[in-house]
């Protein structure tokens, strides 16, 4: 019969141990909650665009529903001309989710409409798709 020796915690290991646990810990979530947060209090318009492009469209979401269309291209945001993404986020940064939001696009027959969009609050997993990509 075989006799197994217990493992003896060192003084450096079991203070390691409660470091991590009592000071690191609680630093993370605390770095992290702000990320959480910011991703629960963004809008769903129910797309998403690359290159200005709307490449995927949420059925039943409120972009959908507005009218627009996937391929659309997207040229304004609440007036202001959008000619890189970049300008398409600074439009769409601070939004609120009650908040309409006035959307320019350019279909595939060249007919340019004019959309207003009803955000709605984030489902729990965007804010986990959004959490888990570090889309903050």
């Amino acid at each position: 019969m075989q006799k197994f020796l217990a493992y003896q915690e060192t003084a450096f290991e079991k203070s390691s141990r409660l470091v991590s646990l009592f000071l690191l810990a609680p630093i993370l979530l605390a770095l992290a909650l702000p990320v959480a947060v910011s991703i629960y209090q963004k809008p769903d318009f129910g797309f998403r665009a690359h290159r200005l492009v709307v490449v995927s469209l949420s059925s039943a979401g409120p972009a959908a529903q507005a009218g627009l269309k996937v391929d659309d291209r997207i040229v304004a945001v609440n007036g202001v001309p959008t000619t890189r993404m970049s300008e398409y986020y600074a439009a769409k940064t601070g939004h609120a989710v009650d908040v309409p939001v006035t959307i320019r696009v350019l279909g595939t027959d060249n007919t340019i409409r004019q959309l207003e969009i009803h955000p709605v609050a984030a489902s729990q997993s965007d804010m986990i798709r959004g959490y888990s990509t570090g889309v903050a």
